[in-house]
């Protein structure tokens, strides 16, 4: 389910195009924000979910390694 998920974010990610054609005042999605604070560039805003977001899939790869390893340790014995 969390693999799902993951996927379904990363894909709305490449769908810009779409999801601007979508989106209504009102409601933006993250492609749109992050568009919108790049055609302006008056904030670091983008730079920093850019950070956060290569830092959650950094971690959560870490995560997952090492689980992994810890079953094929378990295995093993």
């Amino acid at each position: 389910m969390m693999s799902s998920a993951l996927f379904a974010f990363v894909i709305s990610l490449n769908e810009f195009v779409m999801a601007l054609f979508f989106t209504d005042r009102d409601t933006q999605t993250l492609p749109v924000l992050m568009w919108l604070s790049l055609r302006s560039a008056g904030t670091p805003r983008l730079a920093v979910a850019a950070v956060i977001l290569a830092s959650a899939v950094l971690a959560s790869l870490i995560l997952i390694l090492l689980w992994y390893v810890r079953q094929l340790r378990k295995t093993s014995r």
